[in-house]
């Protein structure tokens, strides 16, 4: 059956008043006359007037009546009166297709429909909560990794804090610390004297004024006996050049001595100025 689909009022009409005197009439409405189908068609193309939506013809309704209820294909707004020529009919439990009216057969998936929506929505809510609970952990871990970050920094500058102060006293104890002196190399540094050899002695006093002390080479005890003669006259020459070697290292050293004396005193002056400033 083409064409439009039948509208609401086209439908009650037919089922009620055309159906109902029509050769299909069940139940009560068999007291009624019997019509043709041609017949209803005029009727109904009269009473619908500006309403009807087509041409009515006997064939037509009678093609219409036959897909709505041998073919069971309702019409979108047929399925409320079909039921009510069926329930005449005495087939109030075949209800569409099948046995089943559209009606129930369209709350199979309705209710198919309700039900998924339903978990979905429960998927969606428990979703929800996952989601809270996992950015609650990732605010909390966050938070901690902050507080770790902040607690390691501390730790670092309290280190670093240390190390530098560590640093200031070892350099304060550096600077307080007694420098051995530096000089020649047969020399020895004791106390506040220095000796140089076995014939110099160096000494500091209260006022940093040092005092040298020159000791004469050991003389031999021995009485010398006056020589008549001369044995050899290269061993006495050789004598000669001993003694004057004695002497020139006895002057190297005692300008040595003052020259270091010079720089140790030059040296303490210069350190106490500066902790002065």
């Amino acid at each position: 059956m083409g064409g439009k689909v039948w509208t609401f009022p086209e439908e009650k009409y037919f089922w009620r008043v055309a159906v109902a005197s029509s050769p299909k009439r069940a139940g009560i409405d068999r007291a009624k006359a019997e019509k043709p189908w041609d017949q209803l068609a005029s009727e109904m193309q009269r009473a619908m007037g500006h309403k009807a939506k087509r041409t009515y013809s006997g064939t037509m309704l009678f093609e219409h009546y036959f897909q709505n209820v041998e073919s069971q294909r309702w019409s979108p707004h047929a399925a409320q009166f079909v039921n009510e020529h069926l329930g005449k009919l005495g087939q109030a439990g075949r209800r569409g297709r099948g046995g089943r009216s559209r009606a129930a057969t369209m709350q199979r998936p309705i209710a198919a429909l309700n039900a998924a929506i339903t978990a979905q929505t429960a998927a969606i809510t428990g979703n929800t909560v996952t989601h809270t609970a996992q950015a609650v952990a990732l605010t909390t871990a966050a938070a901690r990794a902050r507080a770790d970050i902040a607690a390691t920094s501390a730790a670092l500058t309290t280190a670093a804090a240390r190390a530098r102060a560590d640093a200031a006293a070892q350099a304060v104890m550096s600077l307080s610390r007694p420098v051995a002196p530096r000089g020649p190399r047969f020399f020895n540094a004791g106390g506040g004297s220095i000796t140089f050899g076995s014939n110099v002695s160096f000494q500091f006093g209260p006022t940093g004024t040092p005092t040298v002390t020159s000791r004469a080479p050991p003389t031999s005890t021995k009485s010398e006996e006056p020589c008549l003669f001369v044995e050899d006259d290269e061993k006495a020459e050789e004598d000669m050049k001993d003694e004057k070697t004695e002497e020139e290292d006895l002057e190297d050293e005692d300008a040595d001595v003052r020259i270091y004396a010079t720089r140790k005193v030059a040296s303490k002056q210069g350190r106490g100025g500066a902790r002065d400033q």
